[in-house]
């Protein structure tokens, strides 16, 4: 078993030279060989003023 298998603390960060906001999630890397799944759609579009 390598050492990506487990489960893993991800923080993104992200700044605009006068805010800077931080999201953390967990990632569960299972001992499989299939392919990775996305378990809810990610946001590929964000805009301005709005709350995600």
């Amino acid at each position: 078993m390598g050492s990506e298998v487990g489960t893993h603390d991800v923080i993104v960060a992200v700044g605009d030279g006068e805010f800077n906001v931080q999201r953390s999630f967990l990632l569960r890397v299972l001992n499989v060989n299939d392919p990775p799944v996305f378990v809810e759609d990610p946001i590929v579009v964000v805009r301005e003023d709005e709350l995600h």
